[in-house]
């Protein structure tokens, strides 16, 4: 038998009513709009042309972003108070807004439409195989 304590990194609350449930839904709100601002503003650095590069460092770096959050939310949980409230903000509303599966597969619709189908799959299997590997390289880190 397993000793290791199960946690939920989300701690989501067990009914939709109250002032914690309004907290909590500002708190991922906050973090999307950092999020998605944060997107644009790589998608602009990369300029127009680069669309494709933009979205897969988006996706890889917010999925890196998200393991180490996770991994360090995880472990704080059992200690500290503000761990669901942190975990809200960063996990799931500004890694959530900042990675964006939409945009990639828009990326690689218009690399199909192209007739780059080849480079339309290539593209998006490099983008969920390293999504995943920095995901667990974040999570990794933090141990």
């Amino acid at each position: 038998m397993s000793t290791k304590q199960s946690v939920n990194v989300y701690n989501l609350p067990s009914s939709t009513t109250g002032l914690g449930v309004l907290a909590q839904v500002f708190v991922v709100a906050l973090g999307g709009a950092l999020g998605a601002a944060a997107r644009f503003l790589v998608q602009l650095g990369f300029g127009s042309g680069s669309a494709p590069l933009a979205v897969l460092m988006v996706n890889v770096l917010g999925s890196m972003l998200a393991g180490m959050g996770l991994q360090w939310f995880t472990a704080s949980a059992l200690s500290s108070g503000w761990s669901t409230s942190l975990s809200l903000l960063f996990v799931t509303g500004f890694c959530g807004a900042f990675t964006t599966m939409s945009a990639m597969t828009v990326q690689a619709r218009e690399l199909a439409l192209n007739e780059s189908f080849l480079v339309a799959g290539g593209y998006s299997l490099l983008s969920v195989a390293l999504s995943i590997g920095a995901l667990l390289l974040g999570a990794w880190m933090i141990r």
